[in-house]
Protein backbone atom coordinates (compact mmCIF):
# COMPACT_ATOMS: atom_id res chain seq x y z
CA UNK A 1 0.00 0.00 0.00
CA UNK A 2 1.25 3.49 -0.83
CA UNK A 3 1.92 6.31 1.70
CA UNK A 4 -0.06 8.82 -0.42
CA UNK A 5 -2.94 9.14 -2.87
CA UNK A 6 -3.79 11.93 -5.31
CA UNK A 7 -7.23 12.21 -6.90
CA UNK A 8 -7.98 14.73 -9.65
CA UNK A 9 -11.45 15.35 -11.04
CA UNK A 10 -13.13 18.24 -12.80
CA UNK A 11 -11.78 21.35 -11.11
CA UNK A 12 -10.62 19.61 -7.91
CA UNK A 13 -7.37 18.01 -6.79
CA UNK A 14 -7.31 16.13 -3.49
CA UNK A 15 -4.30 14.49 -1.89
CA UNK A 16 -3.84 12.40 1.24
CA UNK A 17 -0.55 11.38 2.80
CA UNK A 18 0.72 9.64 5.88
CA UNK A 19 3.26 12.40 6.58
CA UNK A 20 3.29 16.12 5.86
CA UNK A 21 4.88 17.17 2.57
CA UNK A 22 8.32 18.48 3.46
CA UNK A 23 10.71 20.81 1.67
CA UNK A 24 12.81 19.52 0.18
CA UNK A 25 10.95 16.23 -0.23
CA UNK A 26 12.84 13.00 0.33
CA UNK A 27 12.15 9.44 -0.74
CA UNK A 28 8.56 8.73 -1.76
CA UNK A 29 7.63 12.38 -1.17
CA UNK A 30 9.45 13.26 -4.42
CA UNK A 31 6.97 11.12 -6.36
CA UNK A 32 4.06 12.46 -4.31
CA UNK A 33 5.08 16.05 -5.08
CA UNK A 34 5.54 15.31 -8.80
CA UNK A 35 2.07 13.74 -9.11
CA UNK A 36 0.49 16.53 -7.09
CA UNK A 37 2.23 19.19 -9.23
CA UNK A 38 1.05 17.54 -12.42
CA UNK A 39 -2.56 17.37 -11.23
CA UNK A 40 -2.55 21.01 -10.07
CA UNK A 41 -0.95 22.17 -13.34
CA UNK A 42 -3.88 20.62 -15.20
CA UNK A 43 -6.47 22.71 -13.30
CA UNK A 44 -8.00 25.45 -15.41
CA UNK A 45 -8.12 28.92 -13.99
CA UNK A 46 -11.46 30.66 -13.55
CA UNK A 47 -12.59 34.16 -12.63
CA UNK A 48 -12.63 32.97 -9.01
CA UNK A 49 -9.62 32.59 -6.72
CA UNK A 50 -8.14 29.15 -6.26
CA UNK A 51 -9.56 27.64 -3.06
CA UNK A 52 -6.87 25.65 -1.24
CA UNK A 53 -7.16 23.72 2.01
CA UNK A 54 -4.66 21.93 4.21
CA UNK A 55 -6.23 19.71 6.83
CA UNK A 56 -4.55 17.65 9.51
CA UNK A 57 -5.45 16.58 13.03
CA UNK A 58 -1.74 17.00 13.82
CA UNK A 59 -1.67 20.29 15.70
CA UNK A 60 2.06 20.95 15.76
CA UNK A 61 3.17 24.34 14.46
CA UNK A 62 3.16 24.50 10.68
CA UNK A 63 3.11 27.08 7.92
CA UNK A 64 -0.05 26.36 5.92
CA UNK A 65 0.97 28.53 2.98
CA UNK A 66 4.29 26.72 2.63
CA UNK A 67 2.66 23.29 2.86
CA UNK A 68 0.04 24.11 0.22
CA UNK A 69 2.14 26.11 -2.24
CA UNK A 70 5.89 26.43 -1.66
CA UNK A 71 6.49 22.76 -0.78
CA UNK A 72 4.54 21.71 -3.89
CA UNK A 73 6.27 24.22 -6.18
CA UNK A 74 4.68 27.54 -7.05
CA UNK A 75 5.01 27.13 -10.83
CA UNK A 76 2.30 24.42 -10.72
CA UNK A 77 -0.26 27.09 -9.77
CA UNK A 78 0.23 29.44 -12.74
CA UNK A 79 -3.12 28.73 -14.44
CA UNK A 80 -5.21 27.71 -11.43
CA UNK A 81 -4.30 30.81 -9.42
CA UNK A 82 -4.63 33.39 -12.22
CA UNK A 83 -7.47 35.12 -10.31
CA UNK A 84 -5.70 34.85 -6.95
CA UNK A 85 -5.76 32.35 -4.11
CA UNK A 86 -7.26 31.91 -0.72
CA UNK A 87 -6.33 29.14 1.61
CA UNK A 88 -7.50 27.63 4.84
CA UNK A 89 -6.27 25.36 7.63
CA UNK A 90 -8.58 22.69 9.01
CA UNK A 91 -8.19 19.89 11.52
CA UNK A 92 -10.48 17.16 10.18
CA UNK A 93 -9.10 15.06 7.33
CA UNK A 94 -11.61 13.98 4.69
CA UNK A 95 -11.93 10.23 4.21
CA UNK A 96 -9.49 8.73 1.73
CA UNK A 97 -11.02 6.40 -0.86
CA UNK A 98 -8.01 4.05 -0.86
CA UNK A 99 -6.07 2.36 1.91
CA UNK A 100 -2.66 3.86 2.60
CA UNK A 101 0.23 2.14 4.37
CA UNK A 102 -0.68 4.10 7.50
CA UNK A 103 -3.37 6.54 8.56
CA UNK A 104 -3.80 9.47 6.13
CA UNK A 105 -3.03 12.29 8.56
CA UNK A 106 -2.55 15.06 5.97
CA UNK A 107 -4.95 16.31 3.30
CA UNK A 108 -4.58 18.89 0.52
CA UNK A 109 -7.48 20.19 -1.56
CA UNK A 110 -7.24 22.60 -4.49
CA UNK A 111 -10.47 23.71 -6.18
CA UNK A 112 -11.24 25.96 -9.13
CA UNK A 113 -14.72 24.77 -10.09
CA UNK A 114 -17.69 27.11 -9.81
CA UNK A 115 -19.24 25.63 -6.68
CA UNK A 116 -16.15 26.70 -4.73
CA UNK A 117 -17.71 30.16 -5.17
CA UNK A 118 -14.59 31.93 -3.94
CA UNK A 119 -15.80 31.32 -0.38
CA UNK A 120 -14.06 30.03 2.70
CA UNK A 121 -15.40 26.65 3.78
CA UNK A 122 -13.65 25.92 7.08
CA UNK A 123 -14.12 29.27 8.83
CA UNK A 124 -17.06 29.85 11.13
CA UNK A 125 -18.12 33.20 12.52
CA UNK A 126 -18.21 33.34 16.30
CA UNK A 127 -19.27 36.07 18.65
Amino acid sequence: MPPYFVNASDGVVEAWSSTRLQFPPRGWQRDFRAILRSAISALRGTELPLNAQYRSAVREHCDTENILFYNVGTSAFAAAAAAGVHFERGYVVSACSVDLCSEPLHYHRYETRGDANGQFHLWRETS
